[in-house]
C-alpha cells in the first residue's frame, strides 16, 4: 500500500518553536527512507502579522535536501484560531493519512518508521509520549503508564489524549468530519474531533503504541495551562456536538461528563446536580493513569 502522511501544523506567532519542530520532523522523515512513505508538510499561518516569506524560508531551508517531502504553506486572510486552521490544513491535504501537530511540540526520530506497519492495517494509531515543563515546578513524565482504552465510551467521557500530535489517522475515517470551532472558549476542539470521528464511523481499527514517540512542551502560552478555560471550552463543544451529531445512544454518559464540567467550572447549580457533578468529577480524577501522572509530576527524586 502506498502511504503518504500529511503533517498539518497550525502556526500562530510560533517563531520561537517552529524550527525545533521542523528539525524533529526532518529527523523522523529521513529515518523512513527505506519505509516507502511520502510526506507533505502543510503549515497554516494564522497570525496576521507573521511575514509569510520568512516562514517559507525556514520551511524550505529545513527540507532542502529531503526528497520525499512536499511543502505547502498557506496564510489565512483573517485569524481563524487553531481549530479553523486545522480544518484548512485538512482541506489542503492529499495524504492517505494525517498527523496534526502543534507548533511548540516535537516528535521522536523513530515515530514514522515505528508506526509504518500499523498504517497498512489500522485507522487510528495513538502513541505514547513525554511531557516537559518550562515551569520547573513539575517533573517530566510519560503520558500513559497504563494502556488507555480506545473505544467510543472512553473517548466520549475522558479527555485522555493530550494532543493531536499523538495520533496518526487514515483518510478512510475522516469523511466530512472537521474540528468544531467554538467562538468563546478554545482549547478542546481536538478532543471533540476524536469524538466525532468515533461517532461518524461504526468501526475504527485502532492501535496503541506504548513507545514514547511524541513530545509535548507545556508553557504559559498553552491553552492547557488554563484549566477553567478548558472546562468552559468543553461545555461549548458539547453544545456544538449536540447540534451536529446524534448522541442519543450515549446521552447518559455525556450528561455525567457535562455535570462534572459544570461543577468544576464553578457554575451555579441546584443541590442535586451539584452533588452528582462532584461525584462524577471525583471519578474522573480516580482514573489510574491520572493518579500515576499526578505523583510522577510532583515527586522529588
Amino acid at each position: 500500500m502506498s502511504i503518504c502522511i500529511s503533517i498539518i501544523i497550525p502556526f500562530y506567532n510560533g517563531e520561537a518553536y517552529y524550527k525545533q519542530l521542523l528539525q524533529s520532523l526532518k529527523k523522523a522523515i529521513v529515518r523512513t527512507a527505506s519505509k516507502s512513505i511520502d510526506f507533505e508538510i502543510i503549515t497554516i499561518i494564522d497570525s496576521v502579522n507573521t511575514v509569510e516569506q520568512d516562514i517559507r524560508t525556514v520551511l524550505e531551508d529545513a527540507f532542502s535536501k529531503v526528497s520525499h517531502v512536499r511543502l505547502i504553506l498557506h496564510k489565512n486572510e483573517v485569524n481563524l484560531g487553531v481549530a479553523g486552521s486545522r480544518n484548512v490544513g485538512l482541506s489542503l491535504a492529499h495524504g492517505t493519512h494525517f498527523h496534526i501537530i502543534d507548533q511548540d511540540d516535537e516528535v521522536s526520530e523513530q515515530l514514522y518508521s515505528f508506526v509504518r506497519d500499523a498504517l497498512d492495517k489500522k485507522d487510528f494509531i495513538l502513541v505514547n509520549g513525554l511531557v516537559y515543563y518550562t515551569n520547573t515546578k513539575f517533573n517530566p513524565h510519560r503520558l500513559f503508564y497504563l494502556t488507555p482504552k480506545l473505544n467510543a465510551e472512553h473517548i466520549l467521557t475522558n479527555e485522555f489524549i493530550r494532543s493531536p500530535g499523538q495520533i496518526i489517522f487514515s483518510r478512510r475515517i475522516l469523511g466530512q468530519t472537521r474540528f468544531p470551532e467554538p467562538k468563546l472558549n478554545k482549547g478542546t476542539d481536538d478532543r471533540f474531533f476524536w469524538i466525532k470521528l468515533f461517532l461518524n464511523n461504526s468501526e475504527i481499527k485502532t492501535q496503541y503504541i506504548n513507545q514514547p514517540l511524541y513530545i509535548a512542551h507545556i508553557h504559559d502560552e498553552n491553552y492547557s495551562s488554563d484549566s477553567l478555560n478548558l472546562r468552559k471550552s468543553s461545555l461549548e463543544n458539547w453544545d456544538i456536538l449536540r447540534r451536529e451529531c446524534d448522541l442519543s445512544k450515549y446521552e447518559k454518559l455525556i450528561e455525567r461528563n457535562i455535570l462534572s464540567l459544570r461543577y468544576s467550572a464553578g457554575e451555579q447549580m441546584a443541590l442535586k446536580p451539584k452533588l452528582r457533578g462532584l461525584i462524577n468529577r471525583s471519578k474522573y480524577y480516580l482514573e489510574p493513569n491520572k493518579i500515576i501522572r499526578y505523583f510522577f509530576k510532583r515527586i522529588k527524586w
